[in-house]
């Protein structure tokens, strides 16, 4: 045996990233993808307890005892009976419980109670959001202002919706959504859906429809994918007395035109315009699909518009009524009682709406002009401002907005406010519903303001009942409102955008909101991050509740609660109560978690043994193939953008990564989804996948063997062998190397290395080991 010191030039040091994936996956088959709590536990390890064994010659861990009390019962020292009768009992055992425990990535939303899991809720948005917020700027409580209309259909889903705007003459003799000569029709849509079988008819869907002016739709085009389905569209333009005829049953003519074929792709953004004017080309128009003319049409008139009859009156031909999202069939004249029937919920005139779109879009603009190749970029990549163009005649951007029309508001699923006491809400969310009984419900009405003349659209079959059948058991709240699908295709209308391809002009907001109380501070109360700071591109979902309305002292989650809290509750203001809590209604989960911050959020929870040291930035994957309440037919996938902010990325062109849905805290394995518009995301299914980083540190230990040393042994077997039976070996006495042990300064020691076969050493030769160590 041999030592050799080594010094700092036989270590080398460095440190490897590993990044392993993990993948899990929770539905109603199971779950797959958990992580065993013990890396290596055994099936035949069992949970031992000596209590259960009876025989006292085998019930003492000291060996000697059990000898002694085997002779004295057996008279006899043999303790093999006594060792049978133990591994016997042992073996009956279940296997260990302990050793077999799973870790799952956990899913939860804050309680109607106060609980472990709302005090989570408390410590992740008070204490780790705060923390994590120098470098992580989405750790605020509050969502990216960016959304887009999701029109689908399915088994459980009416067809008949719609949304609709007067377009009732307010000053001339046209309204105001109707072009006089020159038009252009703008969006961004997104074909998402196909037809469900190659067998089934894939109907053409309208985007827009004005009755005896225009109708545009969106038709599938020639191509197919390998399964038979639908996976390339084109457009469909109906122009003046064209746009009465079913999209179904129009061919091409002198008002009927489609676009090129195959213009636009399945699950792809694309930007669209269709313009025309009289004055252009001869009445040359075109379709326009991401800057690229996609076809041509000629109409050899002066307007597309009615024949007005001068008097200051529309024409019977004329139309009072814009739809989007489906194609309306029925009479449509300005009769006194249409209008009325079309915007008041209440009433449901004669009519049919057979032709849904299935596609989500944003960014619905009307223009009163031709929009020239510039006009196009520059409205492709930013919408419109502060400053309302001249033209521009209806702009939809589906952004949020704190005021909305006066209306019936559900207070529980049992109950609505009722007209004329009808209530204005401000938030994007029924909070009086959220924090009364745990109901959801997205209040459309914030999110689809028409800028220009600031109207808001009638909400066609898309809207709830109260349930007035008798409950014969306890049912949740959102069990009892999914029951009905005009409710369930409300509160999946409004989804997060993933358009990528461009970004609001947020400026646009300062045109619409307004201040609903005198005394309030800021007309822009709701576009603040958590430190107050003025933000118009956020929601915010602090302060959803005035804290003065809580009752003092601690409620049981039993108790009833004292009618004074009602004259608190009706104090104060309608601003911060939703404007939707009637006389004596108690926000029974307010008061238990007296927590005014939003509870329509998700939380998924996952444990540092999927992912190590933390979850490696943009590799965080979280999917719902199915949203509730959507036949499978709505689809959410979510990734973060390293940044520790996530978004929605469903579509196959570039994604928002900049449009916050939630966060991701990397170091703590916690994701939070904050936007109301997906509350029910993975409630049925999900599957949540990541990379971790966990570093592996290495140390590199170079042992010199050199020539002349290590050439005698202290074993006393030694024997001076030739090291090989060659006649020419002259080498007498070589030794045997077995295994290195590293010491340290004391010569204790503090490593082994053990060789997979030994080495032969003469004193001539010469080795260098190189020993790896990692933790």
């Amino acid at each position: 045996m041999s030592i050799i010191k080594l010094g700092p030039d036989n270590f080398e040091r460095f440190s490897v990233i590993a990044r392993p994936r993990r993948t899990f996956t929770s539905s109603s088959a199971g779950v797959t993808g958990s992580v065993p709590l013990f890396a290596r536990a055994s099936h035949i390890e069992k949970d031992v307890d000596k209590q259960v064994f009876t025989d006292a010659a085998f019930s003492s861990d000291d060996p000697e005892s059990i000898r002694l009390a085997t002779l004295a019962i057996t008279g006899t020292t043999n303790i093999l009976g006594s060792l049978e009768s133990y591994l016997s009992g042992v073996n009956s055992l279940s296997m260990s419980t302990s050793r077999d425990k799973k870790l799952e990535s956990l899913r939860f939303e804050p309680p109607f109670t106060l609980n472990s899991d709302a005090l989570r809720k408390s410590n992740i948005r008070q204490i780790l959001f705060p923390y994590y917020r120098h470098k992580n700027s989405f750790a605020h409580w509050a969502f990216t202002n960016y959304q887009c209309l999701n029109f689908f259909s399915a088994s459980n889903i009416p067809t008949g919706s719609a949304i609709i705007y007067d377009n009732g003459v307010v000053s001339g003799t046209r309204g105001p959504y109707t072009p006089d000569t020159a038009f252009s029709l703008e969006c961004y849509i997104n074909p998402k859906y196909q037809n469900l079988e190659d067998t089934q008819e894939y109907k053409p869907g309208t985007i827009y429809h004005l009755s005896s002016t225009f109708a545009l739709s969106l038709c599938s085009g020639s191509s197919r994918d390998a399964n038979g389905l639908v996976d390339k569209f084109k457009l469909l333009l109906q122009l003046s007395a064209s746009a009465e005829i079913n999209p179904s049953q129009a061919v091409t003519g002198s008002y009927t035109f489609f676009s090129d074929d195959n213009c636009l792709s399945l699950n792809n953004w694309h930007h669209v315009a269709v313009r025309w004017s009289p004055n252009y080309d001869n009445g040359t128009g075109s379709f326009v699909i991401d800057g690229v003319e996609q076809g041509f049409f000629q109409v050899s008139s002066s307007s597309i518009s009615p024949i007005f009859n001068g008097t200051g009156q529309n024409d019977p031909q004329d139309q009072d009524v814009l739809f989007l999202g489906n194609f309306f069939q029925g009479p449509n004249t300005p009769t006194s009682s249409f209008t009325a029937n079309f915007m008041n919920e209440s009433l449901t005139p004669s009519h049919s709406f057979n032709f849904p779109l299935k596609a989500e879009a944003h960014e619905f603009r009307i223009w009163d002009k031709y929009l020239n190749d510039d006009d196009i970029s520059l409205y492709m990549s930013s919408g419109v401002g502060s400053t309302t163009p001249a033209s521009l005649l209806f702009h939809l951007p589906v952004l949020f907005t704190k005021e909305s029309p006066v209306r019936e508001v559900f207070l529980t699923p049992f109950q609505k406010t009722e007209i004329p006491d009808g209530v204005s809400t401000v938030d994007a969310h029924n909070v009086s519903m959220s924090f009364g009984v745990g109901g959801h419900e997205v209040n459309v009405e914030n999110f689809t303001r028409e800028f220009v003349q600031g109207r808001y659209p009638r909400l066609f079959n898309l809207t709830g009942s109260e349930i007035t059948w008798t409950m014969t058991d306890f049912q949740e709240a959102n069990t009892l409102l999914y029951a009905t699908g005009s409710f369930v295709k409300r509160n999946l209308t409004v989804l997060p955008c993933d358009n990528g391809k461009t970004r609001p002009d947020y400026s646009v907001l300062t045109s619409g909101t307004f201040v609903y109380q005198p005394n309030e501070s800021s007309n822009y109360s709701k576009a603040v991050n958590d430190l107050g700071n003025f933000d118009l591109s956020l929601v915010s979902l602090l302060n959803l509740l005035p804290t003065s309305s809580l009752y003092p002292g601690l409620i049981s989650s039993d108790a009833g609660l004292p009618s004074s809290i009602s004259s608190q509750i009706e104090g104060a203001s309608p601003d911060n109560l939703n404007g939707s809590t009637p006389s004596g209604d108690v926000l029974t989960i307010f008061q238990r978690q007296r927590d005014n911050s939003s509870n329509s959020v998700v939380f998924f929870d996952t444990s540092n043994l999927f992912y190590g040291g933390k979850i490696h930035p943009t590799s965080l994957e979280i999917i719902d193939s199915a949203m509730t309440g959507s036949a499978g037919q709505v689809k959410i996938t979510l990734h973060d953008n390293g940044a520790g902010g996530i978004y929605r990325a469903d579509s196959l062109t570039p994604h928002a990564k900049w449009a916050g849905v939630g966060t991701v805290l990397y170091e703590e394995g916690l994701a939070v989804i904050k936007s109301p518009l997906i509350f029910l995301f993975g409630k049925d299914q999900f599957e949540i996948s990541m990379r971790g980083e966990r570093p592996v540190h290495v140390m590199e230990i170079s042992v010199p063997c050199p020539s002349g040393q290590i050439n005698s042994s202290s074993n006393p077997t030694f024997m001076a062998l030739t090291a090989s039976d060659d006649p020419n070996e002259r080498s007498i006495g070589p030794v045997i190397i077995t295994g290195i042990n590293l010491h340290d300064d004391n010569l204790n020691v503090v490593a082994r290395a053990t060789l997979a076969q030994p080495i032969i050493k003469r004193s001539e030769d010469r080795y260098l080991f190189r020993i790896k160590m990692d933790w």
